[in-house]
């Protein structure tokens, strides 16, 4: 018999389970061993409920055939042809073998119902997280453009006093980087917390993204420096004595 790594540790501390004796399976059906371990491999992680379950591979018995054969083959060829010479192999040992369905491990995976909504669910997840994104992003460029429009009259005083048109667009631009960098350090902890507590329910890949995450913070700096800079240049151009008219 073969074990995996955590059937193997659940045997000897340091895993080095080789030689051991186990009985595994039903007695009643006369398969329950006893079984020699022969060779450890590495766990394959459980779809349905991700927790780590012992897994063994054993000889079949002769008078018990299973439903299924899963055969590992090199293959640097096309599937279909690969499909029919396997065929072709199986009724040379055995020309009264059925040979229902041939399918490579790929499309056993696909067909998973598991998988599929997996699948589903992590695009649902996408959809929703870029329209999250973008209402996000419109509603800073909104509320920024609103927050300069609304100082009209103050950057008028300003212009009267002597500030340039570089003074006010850099004044408006600090003010609202500075806005942009408590919002990206709040948004990005409440993120990461998140991500921690739905690790259970990702497979296979990290609940990190940094890709993800820097094109978010690129993304949003972006439309908030936009959000800034143009109501700031508009207003900016606006002659003093109609700002300070503005109400």
């Amino acid at each position: 018999m073969i074990i995996d790594e955590s059937l193997a540790h659940k045997l000897r501390p340091d895993g080095n389970a080789l030689d051991c004796i186990i009985e595994w399976g039903f007695s009643t059906k006369g398969d329950a061993g006893p079984y020699r371990v022969v060779g450890i491999v590495a766990h394959l992680p459980n779809l349905e409920d991700g927790e780590v379950h012992p897994q063994v591979y054993a000889t079949h018995k002769f008078d018990r055939l299973p439903p299924l054969l899963y055969l590992h083959v090199a293959n640097k060829g096309l599937v279909d042809g690969l499909r029919q010479r396997i065929i072709a192999e199986i009724h040379t040992v055995d020309a009264r073998i059925s040979v229902k369905w041939v399918k490579t491990l790929a499309q056993i995976h696909d067909s998973n119902s598991s998988v599929k909504m997996a699948r589903l669910g992590a695009r649902s997840g996408l959809t929703a997280g870029a329209t999250a994104l973008f209402l996000a992003a419109l509603g800073i460029y909104a509320i920024k453009g609103n927050m300069v429009v609304s100082r009209t009259s103050e950057i008028g005083i300003r212009m009267a006093l002597g500030a340039t048109h570089r003074n006010i667009i850099g004044m408006v631009l600090r003010e609202g980087l500075v806005l942009m960098v408590v919002g990206l350090i709040v948004g990005l902890t409440a993120g990461l917390i998140a991500a921690r507590v739905l690790a259970n329910i990702f497979y296979g890949v990290s609940p990190i993204d940094p890709i993800s995450i820097i094109a978010t913070v690129i993304l949003i700096g972006a439309v908030s420096l936009l959000a800034g800079w143009i109501p700031a240049r508009r207003a900016a151009r606006t002659d003093p004595m109609e700002a300070l008219r503005y109400e």
